[in-house]
């Protein structure tokens, strides 16, 4: 196992924006998966980012867990970003993936397509 590193992971974990290997928005993370150790301390294994994920944090248990189950049946992923996936961890964290290969992006994709999409002006354009 990569030596551990020791943090304060709501401070520096919660609502940073995931940026890809191209420097690309991939969205939020909205809650961290921790996992107790042998010893009995509590490690940072993968970031949860998407809507499920906030809304577990934010006290609607049932409704992000309905929310990570949907987004799962419908082939989005369920929003796990495995730790070993991150590159670096500062104002924002990095990942050594592309954008679309995260279930994160599946649902700022889906928003954008779905709602961003259809409001005029959307495109900055002059008109």
């Amino acid at each position: 196992m990569a030596e551990a590193r020791r943090m304060w992971a709501a401070l520096k974990l919660l609502d940073r924006q995931i940026l890809d290997r191209e420097d690309r928005f991939a969205g939020n993370v909205d809650d961290v998966i921790l996992e107790r150790l042998d010893d009995g301390t509590l490690a940072v294994t993968g970031l949860w980012s998407g809507a499920g994920g906030l809304a577990y944090r934010l006290g609607a248990r049932r409704f992000g867990r309905w929310l990570q189950r949907m987004r799962t049946e419908l082939g989005d992923g369920d929003g796990v970003i495995a730790l070993g996936a991150v590159q670096t961890i500062g104002n924002h964290v990095r990942v050594a993936k592309d954008a679309h290969e995260l279930s994160s992006e599946a649902t700022e994709r889906w928003v954008r397509d779905h709602f961003i999409g259809h409001i005029p002006g959307n495109d900055h354009a002059a008109e």
